[in-house]
């Protein structure tokens, strides 16, 4: 797909605007997948399980936590990757 841009501004100052934004976009979103990733790991080991499905004992809020960082996880890697995706 190809995406068309119209600006003003000169192309020599767009260009590595968005390339600068894209990857600093990037490299929150691995800070963000990071932290994300710890706080699975945390609640695996408190539980002693790789899956929220698996413990009986598992706190119900600990359940709708780890269930939302697992998809917050992917979400932060699908955008990783459509951002690396990107030509410019």
């Amino acid at each position: 797909m190809t995406l068309r841009l119209k600006t003003k501004a000169p192309e020599e100052k767009i260009i590595p605007l968005l390339k600068d934004s894209i990857a600093r976009e990037i490299k929150y979103l691995n800070i963000g997948l990071k932290k994300t990733k710890e706080r699975i790991k945390f609640l695996q080991s408190k539980y002693k399980s790789k899956s929220t499905s698996a413990p009986q004992n598992i706190d119900a809020l600990d359940r709708v936590e780890w269930e939302g960082e697992e998809l917050t996880f992917q979400k932060i890697k699908e955008k990783i990757v459509l951002l690396k995706s990107i030509e410019i």
